[in-house]
């Protein structure tokens, strides 16, 4: 989330943000009036733990032990997922706009001053000081993170031996950042209504869409990373960029789901069974949809959390160092130094 609203934001929203909640959202109507309100309310119809939830077999009908947490896992059918409410836990680890996680078992994260290895025990080490951004950032797999300097308008990569170069400079407020299946980088710029693919190696970018997108936010890939879904900070749509696995575009940007939320849409994921999962930044609500575009239930609400919580990104967790893969990891941007750990019983969608 940007630390103050950026000059494109509608006066309307600031009123989300002091606290007025979303009208529920269910699925579209083919003239893409209002949606209906039915199913907004979540069932409690499963029991919750902190170790998960264990559904019966299905369409993925993987088990096994996840990374080195230790747990036997079955992951549930996905026409029978785990239901909120679920399981939320605080855990300190710093985090300010977005996380991710390295092979070495660490949440990576920062403060608004420096990066930090987050440990799941609490305990924290500081991996690159005064390096100031609230912003996008994520993990390359060798082990580098790319950061959106939103300070400079820049990309900057920092490196496993605390080194940093700029990569690409000259971009209009990146923030969305997402890393394909090809190893290549995809950066929203919001205030320029752009995305980018960058190559990490040597910084060439390649323009996916322009003026289409109203001040592009969030950015992830489909279960099989064939689709690059995009939200609109602004403007309450999602939209959905054919691309295939090797990260080149096959097919003309679709506006994919409206009337979503606040509006204020902020970090995506995808799990397993390729469901869409969106940061409403202005109800501080996790939303579901499902592969199609349609509402599905809110997982997530700000009472869920047990106080005043601003929401703006997420990830699973890696699965090494005690940070499980089947859980949800939240930032917490009213405090830096925690991370909302939020049991949803499901895995990301695998690379």
């Amino acid at each position: 989330m940007p630390p103050a609203l950026p000059p494109w934001a509608p006066t309307l929203g600031l009123l989300f943000v002091l606290g007025c909640h979303p009208p529920g959202i269910s699925k579209l109507d083919d003239s893409g009036g209002k949606p209906d309100d039915s199913g907004w309310k979540p069932v409690d119809t499963a029991e919750t733990g902190e170790t998960g939830h264990t559904g019966e077999t299905g369409e993925t009908g993987e088990t096994g032990e996840t990374g080195d947490t230790g747990e036997e896992w079955t992951d549930p059918a996905c026409d029978a997922l785990p239901e909120p409410p679920f399981t939320v836990r605080d855990v300190q680890a710093y985090s300010l706009e977005d996380l991710d996680f390295d092979q070495e078992g660490h949440l990576i994260g920062n403060n608004g001053q420096h990066v930090y290895r987050n440990n799941y025990d609490g305990t924290s080490e500081i991996w690159a000081a005064n390096l100031r951004y609230e912003a996008g950032m994520r993990m390359l797999p060798d082990g580098t993170l790319v950061i959106c300097l939103d300070t400079s308008g820049s990309l900057v990569l920092l490196h496993p031996d605390g080194s940093r170069e700029t990569l690409l400079g000259d971009l209009s407020y990146p923030n969305g950042l997402e890393i394909g299946k090809d190893g290549r980088i995809y950066v929203a710029e919001s205030s320029g209504n752009r995305i980018r693919r960058v190559d990490p190696e040597t910084g060439e970018s390649l323009v996916l869409t322009t003026g289409v997108v109203v001040a592009p936010e969030g950015l992830t890939f489909n279960a099989d990373f064939t689709a690059l879904y995009i939200n609109s900070y602004s403007t309450r749509k999602i939209y959905k960029l054919p691309m295939t696995p090797e990260g080149e575009p096959a097919g003309e940007l679709q506006l994919w789901a409206q009337n979503v939320g606040t509006g204020m849409l902020v970090g995506m994921a995808v799990d397993i069974c390729d469901n869409l999962y969106v940061i409403d930044y202005g109800s501080s609500d996790i939303l579901r949809y499902t592969p199609d575009g349609v509402y599905d239930r809110t997982v997530l609400t700000r009472s869920d959390l047990g106080n005043f919580a601003y929401l703006p990104n997420m990830k699973w967790g890696s699965g090494l160092g005690g940070w499980s893969d089947h859980k949800l990891y939240v930032v917490d941007a009213n405090n830096t130094h925690n991370t909302f750990e939020v049991d949803v019983g499901v895995r990301s969608k695998q690379w």
